[in-house]
């Protein structure tokens, strides 16, 4: 007959039981205490470039825009982008100002 006693072995998965879930539990905390992204906040730059210097009245000039993406980011063409949704671009324009659709050119890495 073996030295066991079910009394010691059930107050011992107990406690091994117990230190279990206080781990657990300061697991889930530490995640969840963890700074979250700021929301609201875009991580996107964008801006414009022009083939012209100066814009005169009447004259047709071209623009490019240059997305600088933070790491982990990224863009889709025409395609669902960082939040799942198209890319799209809304103008703000002066007025007397007209945009043409885009020409349909391929991005540039």
């Amino acid at each position: 007959m073996l030295p066991f006693s079910f009394e010691k072995f059930h107050r011992e998965s107990r406690i091994t039981h117990s230190m279990r879930l206080l781990l657990l539990f300061l697991a889930f905390s530490l995640i969840s205490s963890a700074p979250a992204e700021e929301k609201g906040k875009n991580p996107l730059e964008a801006r414009l470039i022009s083939e012209m210097q100066t814009i005169a009245p009447g004259k047709i000039f071209y623009v490019g825009m240059h997305l600088n993406h933070p790491t982990g980011y990224h863009t889709y063409w025409k395609h669902p982008g960082i939040v799942g949704v198209p890319t799209s671009i809304k103008w703000d324009l002066p007025a007397g100002v007209k945009r043409e659709k885009s020409s349909g050119q391929l991005p540039m890495p």
